[in-house]
C-alpha cells in the first residue's frame, strides 16, 4: 500500500519537475527605504509601492530575463534596449531608472518607467513650458520638469526625467498615465544612447521635494550650496524684476528724477529706515536692446511712459554694458553710490548684435568662451 502511494505521489510531483525553467515565474524586488520596484520576470509586469500609493506598468516586450546585482535589477526593457532599476545614491528614499540601446543600429525611443495603474484622487503639480515656468495643479504639463502626484493627505511622488533635459518628457495625464520618455520631435536615438529617470517618494511634498532634490544632487556629484555662498543668499535683497518689482522699467520721473538718482534715493531711505538690504538685482532695463525677439517684433517701447530709447526695449541683447541714459557715468559710479553688490540680468544675443562679429553665437547664445570672459566686471563689486 505505502509503495503504491509513493508511486502515485511521485508522478504527480514529476511532471512539475520536467517543466522548462522558464516557466517557473519569479519576482524581484529593490527598494530605497519605503519605496520598492518589483518585476514579475515571467510577465514582464512591474509595481512602484511605497506603503501608500501604488503604480503599476509593464515591459513592451513582456517576460524578461531579470538579474539582480549590488541591490540593482537589470533586464530588457524591449529589443534592443536595456534597463535597469536602483537606489539613487545617498539613502533619499529614491529610485533611479535608467535605459540603454545596446543594438547597432537607432531605434524609437521608449519611455521608462511607464505607469498604466495609477492610484485614483492623485492631484498633481507640474510646470508650463513657458517663461518662469508658472505652476500647473491637476492639469499635467509634457514637458521635462517634475510632476508631483499627492494626496488628499499629502503622500506625494515625485517623477521626473534626470538626464537630457532638453529632449526628455512627462508623458501622460497622471490618471491613466505617468511615464518619463522624450519629446515626440525624437524620432529614434542611436546605439549607445542612454536616457533616466528619478523616482522619489515621502510622507508630504516638502519632504518628497527634498528627497528628490537630493538624488538628484547626489547623481551629478552636486552639493548644496552654503547658506554663506555669496551675497545673494546671505541677504535680504532689491528685485527689480517683472515680477512685482517697482523699478522694472521704471522709476520716479514724475518726480523729476532719473533712473539712477531713483535707485540711490531707495537706498538711503531705506538705510535711514534700518532696512537691511544688501544686494541689487539689476533686470533688463539698463542696457540696450532691439525690438526683436528670435522670431518676430515685440514693439518699440517697453514703457511708454518713459523716454523712446534702445534701454526701452523688450528684444535681444544688443550690448551688455550700462546704457548712458540709465547711468550716465557708468555702472561702476553707480555701484559707489549703493555701496552693493549687484546681480545682474542678461538675455538672448540680438540678430544685430555687435557680438555677434566678435564671438562664436550659436541661435541667439554665445559659445565662445571669450564672450563671458567680456563681460566680466574689471574690478569686483564690493561685498
Amino acid at each position: 500500500m505505502k509503495h503504491r502511494l509513493g508511486i502515485l505521489i511521485a508522478s504527480l510531483f514529476l511532471p512539475l519537475l520536467l517543466l522548462p525553467q522558464t516557466g517557473m515565474a519569479a519576482s524581484y524586488e529593490t527598494r530605497s527605504g519605503s519605496l520598492v520596484f518589483s518585476i514579475d520576470d515571467a510577465t514582464g509586469d512591474y509595481t512602484l509601492d511605497d506603503g501608500a500609493l501604488h503604480f503599476g506598468g509593464r515591459l513592451p516586450a513582456g517576460a524578461s530575463s531579470v538579474r539582480k546585482t549590488a541591490g540593482e535589477l537589470h533586464f530588457q526593457l524591449m529589443h534592443g534596449v536595456d534597463a535597469t532599476v536602483a537606489p539613487a545614491p545617498k539613502r533619499s528614499n529614491a529610485l533611479v531608472f535608467s535605459w540603454k540601446v545596446v543594438s547597432a543600429t537607432p531605434i524609437a525611443p521608449p519611455a521608462f518607467p511607464d505607469f498604466n495603474t495609477v492610484p485614483a484622487g492623485l492631484h498633481s503639480l507640474s510646470h508650463q513650458q513657458s517663461n518662469f515656468a508658472p505652476p500647473v495643479f491637476d492639469d499635467p504639463q509634457q514637458v521635462s520638469t517634475p510632476w508631483i502626484l499627492f494626496t488628499e493627505a499629502g503622500h506625494t511622488l515625485v517623477v521626473s526625467p534626470a538626464s537630457d533635459f532638453f529632449l526628455a518628457s512627462m508623458l501622460g495625464d497622471a490618471k491613466t498615465r505617468v511615464a518619463v520618455g522624450l519629446n515626440a520631435e525624437v524620432a529614434t536615438v542611436p546605439p549607445g544612447f542612454t536616457s533616466t529617470a528619478l523616482v522619489a517618494s515621502a510622507p508630504d511634498i516638502l519632504a518628497a521635494y527634498r528627497a528628490w532634490g537630493n538624488a538628484l544632487r547626489a547623481l551629478y556629484h552636486r552639493t548644496p550650496a552654503s547658506a554663506e555662498a555669496d551675497p545673494i543668499l546671505r541677504y535680504i535683497g532689491v528685485l527689480t524684476d517683472n515680477n512685482g518689482g517697482h523699478y522694472y522699467y521704471n522709476y520716479e520721473y514724475a518726480e523729476g528724477l532719473s533712473y539712477e538718482e531713483s535707485l540711490v534715493r531707495f537706498f538711503q531711505r531705506s538705510r535711514e529706515a534700518g532696512l537691511p538690504f544688501g544686494y541689487l538685482q539689476l533686470d533688463s532695463w539698463w542696457y540696450s536692446k532691439s525690438s526683436w525677439n528670435p522670431h518676430e517684433k515685440v514693439g518699440r517701447i517697453k514703457n511708454p511712459a518713459l523716454p523712446d530709447e534702445d534701454w526701452n526695449r523688450y528684444g535681444g541683447l544688443l550690448e551688455w554694458k550700462a546704457h548712458p541714459s540709465v547711468f550716465p557715468k557708468g555702472m561702476a559710479a553707480f555701484h559707489e553710490r549703493v555701496n552693493v553688490p549687484f546681480l545682474a540680468h542678461n538675455r538672448f544675443i540680438d540678430k544685430d548684435s555687435p557680438y555677434r562679429q566678435r564671438y562664436e553665437i550659436s541661435g541667439v547664445a554665445a559659445v565662445d568662451r571669450r564672450y563671458g570672459k567680456s563681460l566680466r566686471p574689471t574690478r569686483q563689486p564690493t561685498v
